[in-house]
Order: structure tokens, then C-alpha cells, then sequence
């Protein structure tokens, strides 16, 4: 509302009213956590599925989502940046281990991530989710409910460590990474042989990148869930993707 409040009564409602939007609705989150940020209806419908997304995970269905965008869409400050800290605020015993094509991405996000926890308007919302004292470090952090944050870029080691959602932005850099055979298949992999081996029971996996080839680990990823399906495979024994794809130029006309 726009109107000042007639009362302290009123300023306290809307107040309690905002926080709890907050943690109902990504999107109402990402516009009070990041300022300025203005969401199109795009992000809005993003939101949408990375909140059906962490439901699912609640009921333990192994949720499987690829969302695929162009260059410069808000991809990463939305799902690699205010999601893992909305998902921590809701769930502080969860485990996230998210990833890119360099090291440097997923520990920038890790840091905005961690100072967020500890900023007291995030307290305010969110007050069950506190960091542990003595695990506060940057590639790797935790929270006093047990869950916590690792960073981790393709071809790093991450033994030993589980996640209850995991998150692949943007495995490969750019259209010449992409061309390049060899870097492909050390990022597919590295996704099948380490990253998918931390799933927990009932945890998903959100990838979310630019398509710069058709062999790019989520097209290889596709590929292989096809192979099984026409194999005749069950959806249960399957990864079964849920692929939603926002293209530059539109490919035919689209109802919103």
C-alpha cells in the first residue's frame, strides 16, 4: 500500500503481513532482498516453478527441472543467488550444492548468500535459519538446523558431501566452450560421475543455463533419458526432466 498506515496497530499488521509473503512467494523475496530488482514475467513465472520445485522436494519426488535462457536474462541472481537463501530460510536443515563452469561464479554467490543469512531484515523473516559459529567459510558453509551451502565449479572434488537440492548454472562458459568436444564431456562427466552422486533420497536437481550446443551436458542429459524411455524404462527408474525453455526469439506465438 502506498497509503501510510492510520496506526501503529495497522504499521505492525502490514509489517507481519510483508514478512509472510516473503516466505510464501520467490518473487515477493527477490524484491525485498535485492533492491531494485524488477521482475518481468519471465522471473515471475520462474518463481513460480522453483516454488513447485521445492514442494516437491518436501514430498520427496526427486524433482528433475532444466530452465533454459538466453545470456543476460537474471537467471543467476534469481536461481543461484535468492533462491538457495529463500530455500535455506524455509528448510535450515537442507543441504545445497551448487555449481558452474568456474569456481569463482558459485563462491561470489556463496558470499552474497552467507551475508544475507546474517543481515537482520533476513532475521526478521526468516528467524530459525542462523549460521553455525564455527563453519562460516566461503566454498563451504553451515547452519546451526544442520544444513548448510557448498560451492563447487565443474571438475572440483566434492566427496563426502550430500545435497537436498543441487544446482548446475550455467556448466559450460560460452559458445567456444561449448564447441570444444573435450570440455563438453569433461563437464557431462563431471555432473554424472560427482554431482549426481551426492543426491540425497528425494532431493532435486535444478539446472538452469544457456544452450550454446546441442551436446551440452543437459542436451547429452535429455538424450539419455530419451534412449531409456524408448527402451521402455519406467518414469520411476527414469531422471524424468521437465524441461522450460524461455528462447530469445520466440518460436511460435505464446499465450501468457
Amino acid at each position: 500500500s502506498t497509503t501510510p498506515p492510520k496506526d501503529k496497530e495497522e504499521l505492525i499488521a502490514r509489517e507481519l503481513a510483508r514478512r509472510e509473503l516473503c516466505r510464501r512467494r520467490l518473487v515477493y523475496y527477490a524484491t525485498q532482498f535485492h533492491p531494485g530488482y524488477i521482475p518481468g514475467w519471465v522471473h515471475q513465472d520462474i518463481c513460480r516453478r522453483l516454488e513447485k520445485f521445492v514442494q516437491d522436494v518436501e514430498n520427496q519426488k526427486s524433482p528433475r527441472l532444466m530452465i533454459f535462457l538466453p545470456p543476460r536474462a537474471g537467471k543467476s541472481i534469481l536461481a543461484s543467488d535468492l533462491f538457495p537463501s529463500w530455500v535455506l530460510g524455509k528448510h535450515p536443515e537442507w543441504s545445497i550444492i551448487a555449481s558452474s563452469y568456474a569456481q569463482s561464479l558459485p563462491l561470489e554467490f556463496s558470499r552474497n548468500i552467507r551475508d544475507r543469512l546474517q543481515d537482520p531484515e533476513y532475521q526478521a523473516v526468516f528467524p530459525d535459519t542462523k549460521l553455525r559459529a564455527d563453519a562460516k567459510g566461503i566454498e563451504a558453509w553451515k547452519t546451526a538446523k544442520g544444513g548448510g551451502y557448498i560451492a563447487a565449479g565443474v571438475g572440483t572434488g566434492i566427496t563426502g558431501k550430500g545435497f537436498n537440492v543441487g544446482i548446475v548454472d550455467d556448466p559450460i562458459k560460452d559458445q567456444e566452450a561449448a564447441d570444444s568436444e573435450v570440455i563438453r564431456e569433461a563437464a557431462f562427466r563431471w555432473y554424472q560421475a560427482v554431482f549426481r552422486t551426492r543426491v540425497a533420497p528425494g532431493a532435486g536437481i535444478l539446472f538452469i543455463n544457456t544452450r550454446w550446443h546441442w551436446a551440452d551436458p543437459a542436451g547429452k542429459l535429455l538424450d539419455v533419458d530419451a534412449e531409456l524411455e524408448k527402451a521402455g524404462v519406467p518414469p520411476d527408474e527414469r531422471e524424468n526432466w521437465q524441461v522450460v525453455s524461455y528462447p530469445a526469439l520466440a518460436e511460435y506465438d505464446e499465450y501468457l
